[in-house]
């Protein structure tokens, strides 16, 4: 069986007769989402074939996957596609239209943002017939493939792919699990006996004057009444497997941190740290507070030698001072005592 194909056409956009249900003008291009509502579009109930307009919940709503609306706070979760070009565009609802599906082709999709070609997300927000910039109330669910610098509304092309995108949340509110599961969990195992890396994440800022930056953000809550374990933010661990060989002046570390700062970076005068540790207690506390807690699971023959080693970057240890010159500091800890800095000081043993 042959097929004719009209040259110049995009054969992987996939359209979709919908019935949208807005009183707005309809613009080629505008993100539309599934109703949640109990409206069907046959006029029968399925639950017991009597003609109405509505459905029995749980009986398979056809209205659910045929009817369409305006993106609003309730349905962002449910993106169904952007309107495609015809005879319905500029026109009043409600009425049918059609719609190219979240399948990742490149099609024609309304926005009012400033674009990069496969660099610029767009985004389905509330009361919106646009896409716009992704922020923490919106829906990510396409990729700009055209440049093109207007904050103007218009047709631009880009990539309907809202499965590229991570989301853990509904509508702003925590996907459920059940008790004892564990959600997203990533498996890789490899031989290679090459230097090996893991899943990788990079953000880059390169906004003039930008407000700062929190590169990954990671936040557990506990809530639940009488908790009784316990409860870390970050648990990372570095372990070696039974068959597992540590050489000479190898090293294995549950966490490693780093600020690096790069010999052509412009002038730095504010602080630097290889990690920061706070504390925000707000409520009296029963048991101990500390900045840091050191334990260890070792055998009985096994201890740790130090609580800290300080190393230079050729892995030589530093030499304690012998002064208390305030150029002198290395091998000193620090601690901020009313308004001002007080320092621990540590000797090899010089008078």
């Amino acid at each position: 069986m042959s097929s004719v194909v009209s040259f110049g056409t995009n054969t992987n956009a996939q359209r979709k007769r919908v019935y949208f249900t807005g009183s707005i003008t309809m613009y080629e291009g505008m993100p539309v989402c599934y109703d949640d509502s109990t409206t069907n579009v046959l006029g029968v109930d399925r639950y017991d074939g009597s003609a109405s307009t509505t459905t029995t919940a749980g009986y398979l709503n056809e209205g659910h996957f045929l009817r369409v609306e305006r993106p609003a706070s309730d349905n962002v979760d449910r993106f169904a596609g952007v309107m495609a070009g015809g005879p319905k565009v500029g026109k009043t609802g409600p009425a049918w239209i059609d719609i190219f599906i979240p399948n990742g082709a490149v099609v024609p999709v309304r926005t009012d943002v400033s674009c990069t070609t496969d660099v610029t997300i767009l985004a389905i927000a509330d009361g919106e017939e646009e896409l716009g910039a992704p922020t923490s109330a919106t829906r990510p669910v396409a990729i700009a493939r055209e440049t093109l610098d207007s904050t103007d509304n218009r047709l631009i092309l880009a990539e309907l792919c809202p499965d590229k995108f991570l989301y853990l949340s509904s509508r702003g509110t925590a996907l459920s699990m059940g008790a004892g599961t564990h959600f997203g969990t990533v498996d890789i195992t490899t031989a290679t006996t090459s230097l090996c890396w893991g899943p990788q994440f990079k953000m880059t800022n390169t906004g003039t004057g930008a407000g700062g930056m929190i590169g990954f953000r990671l936040t557990t809550v506990s809530e639940g009444t009488a908790i009784a374990g316990n409860v870390y933010g970050l648990w990372s661990q570095a372990e070696l497997g039974t068959a597992a060989v540590l050489g000479d002046n190898k090293e294995i570390a549950g966490i490693w941190s780093k600020a690096w700062i790069p010999s052509d970076a412009t002038t730095v005068s504010g602080d630097v740290y290889g990690i920061k540790i706070s504390l925000g207690i707000n409520k009296a506390i029963g048991g101990d507070c500390a900045f840091m807690m050191f334990d260890a699971t070792t055998t009985a023959a096994i201890v740790p030698d130090y609580l800290f080693e300080c190393l230079n970057e050729g892995n030589t240890v530093y030499q304690p001072n012998t002064t208390h010159a305030e150029d002198a500091k290395v091998g000193a800890i620090k601690i901020y005592i009313g308004s001002g800095a007080k320092y621990l000081w540590v000797y090899d043993g010089v008078a």
